[in-house]
This record gives C-alpha cells, sequence and structure tokens, in this order.
C-alpha cells in the first residue's frame, strides 16, 4: 500500500522503489554494523593521501561528518550508537547524512523521520531523492537496441558513457536500431554496456530515468540490477 501511494504521489514506480532497498540491504535485512562516527571520521581525516582524488574525498566526508552529528543533535541520539555501512550510509536505503537531511521525509506520519526501522519512511524517502535528481513519472527506463554491423560507430556511442547524450535519430545515424516506443521517446538517450564474462556484452538505450537510478550509485551494472530486481520481486 506504501509503494502504491509513493507511485500516485511521487510517480516512481514500486518496482524501482523495491529494486532500491532489495540491493541496498536485501530489503533490510543487513544495514551494516560498522560504526558510522568511526566510518565518517576516519574517512575524514585518514583517507588514503595517494588517492588522485584525496582532498576531494577528505572535504566530502569532513562536510558529512558535521551533517551527521548535527543530525544526532537535532534528534537527541547518540553519534556512537549508530551502525551503518563502511562509508557512513545508514539505514533501509543507505542514505548518506547529507541525503538524510536533504530528502529523507516522514512518510509513516509519526512526527519523525526514521530511516533505520519506518519502512514507510525509507519508501516515501527513496521516492523523494528520485524527483530531486530528475526522475521523470511515465518515462521508461530502457529500451532494446539492435545494431546495424555497416554503420555502427561504438567508440562514439559509448564515449559519455552513462550520461543521456544522442536523440533517437542521432543513435540511428551511428549504427542503432531502436524499437518503435523508442523513436517517440523525445528525450536523449546513453548506450547502455553491460558486458559479461564469458559471452558477448549486452546493450539497451538508458532513458533519463536509467540516469536518475545511477545518481544514487554511479554504475549502469547497479541500475539494471535495481531494474530487473525490483520487476521480480513485485512479480
Amino acid at each position: 500500500a506504501t509503494l502504491a501511494r509513493a507511485e500516485q504521489e511521487f510517480g516512481v514506480p514500486p518496482a524501482i522503489i523495491s529494486g532500491i532497498l532489495g540491493v541496498e540491504t536485501i530489503y533490510g535485512r543487513y544495514t551494516g554494523n560498522v560504526s558510522v562516527l568511526d566510518a565518517l571520521c576516519t574517512l575524514s581525516f585518514d583517507f588514503p593521501q595517494a588517492h588522485p582524488r584525496a582532498a576531494a574525498r577528505n572535504a566530502y566526508f569532513r562536510g558529512e561528518l558535521a551533517t551527521f552529528l548535527a543530525l544526532c543533535f537535532r534528534n537527541r541520539q547518540d553519534p556512537q550508537s549508530l551502525r551503518g555501512s563502511y562509508a557512513g550510509a545508514m539505514g533501509l536505503p543507505q542514505f548518506m547524512p547529507s541525503s538524510w537531511e536533504r530528502y529523507a521525509i516522514d512518510y509513516d506520519g509519526d512526527g519523525q523521520i526514521d530511516l533505520l526501522h519506518s519502512v514507510d519512511d525509507a519508501i516515501g524517502s527513496v521516492a523523494n531523492y528520485f524527483i530531486a535528481h530528475g526522475w521523470t513519472p511515465g518515462m521508461p527506463t530502457h529500451f532494446p537496441v539492435r545494431f546495424d554491423a555497416q554503420t555502427l560507430r561504438l567508440d562514439t556511442l559509448l564515449a559519455p558513457d552513462i550520461k543521456p547524450s544522442f536523440t533517437c535519430a542521432q543513435m540511428q545515424e551511428l549504427g542503432v536500431y531502436l524499437p518503435a516506443e523508442a523513436q517517440r521517446y523525445q528525450g536523449k538517450l546513453a548506450l547502455i554496456e553491460l558486458p559479461n564474462r564469458n559471452r558477448p556484452a549486452d546493450y539497451v538505450a538508458g532513458t533519463e530515468n536509467f540516469y536518475a537510478i545511477t545518481r544514487y550509485n554511479w554504475s549502469s551494472f547497479y541500475a539494471m540490477s535495481v531494474i530487473e530486481l525490483g520487476l521480480a520481486a513485485l512479480a
């Protein structure tokens, strides 16, 4: 019922929200057992300096640490008591403190936001996160593709990675056959490559909504896992 309400109010399908909660925490079964305070302190002040983006990562995690402490103060929680991932993500949807601050909502109406125990709050907060990151209600996540071997420009198509950059007409000019429903799509598309170990890679044309899923985790495999798990879980 809560998934249906979130779809009505936010336009994010139950399968997508369900897929996120399944991939992130196996539907709440494993939310992490690392001290969030320890994780954020370590990443803030002892991030490996050999990393090419060490300074930026230091700054990011110090911001997360400050937000975490502020959340604990407001909610009267002991910061040493909270457990999460090795990176400091918390709760059923594995929100970082800044995401908790910006996108978490009270969706069960009890007057508090609790992503650690409230499934309703987790569902509403994931839907709110997607709307804030460009989810368009009613838009498909991807389309199947076929290739014209004579005109295919695979390097050009894959250059933007998972960022939608091509119109349907441009993709077809670069050697991609798209189904009829894709040709009615007005937005930009990305050619998504999904390598396989023992057989040729799979490919799909990802829409802006596929890209929105990757804002949760920058990975085409992550997005497709969310889509496929969510559909299977609700089948």
